[in-house]
């Protein structure tokens, strides 16, 4: 009975961890920013100038507008409990960690859609933004 309970939670922490590294594997590359919406007001808004953010396969990230860097760090991938739906659904989650303020933290549920579209959603903010991205060719 023992060994049965052991095998099973070893086998549970395998299929989370291969799941988080499944899941992040389609994030790696550059993607434009094509428009968001949210907010208080709501509506949906385009970028004034290109904005753009890239993902390693290292868990570093750089945010661009305008061709410039506006923010860059390290990423990491976590299945969270859904706060919205129910404690048993997970959503994956970004969490940013800003390379010049270490303490800073930001987080983003996000998927991907035909491999080339990515929405990215302020996680855990009732009127966050919702962004959609392209990947760049």
């Amino acid at each position: 009975m023992l060994l049965a309970a052991i095998t099973i939670v070893l086998f549970a922490c395998k299929t989370e961890k291969a799941t988080i590294n499944r899941v992040g594997a389609g994030l790696t590359g550059t993607w434009d920013l094509v428009m968001y919406s949210g907010g208080i007001a709501g509506g949906t808004r385009y970028p004034t100038s290109p904005e753009a953010i890239q993902f390693t396969s290292d868990s570093l990230y750089t945010r661009f507008r305008g061709g410039l860097i506006t923010m860059k760090g390290s990423y990491h991938i976590h299945l969270m409990a859904t706060p919205v739906y129910s404690p048993t659904a997970k959503d994956s989650v970004i969490t940013y960690i800003t390379s010049t303020m270490q303490q800073e933290i930001i987080r983003q549920s996000y998927s991907i859609k035909s491999r080339d579209t990515l929405f990215l959603n302020d996680y855990g903010i009732s009127d966050g933004f919702s962004y959609k991205y392209v990947r760049r060719k």
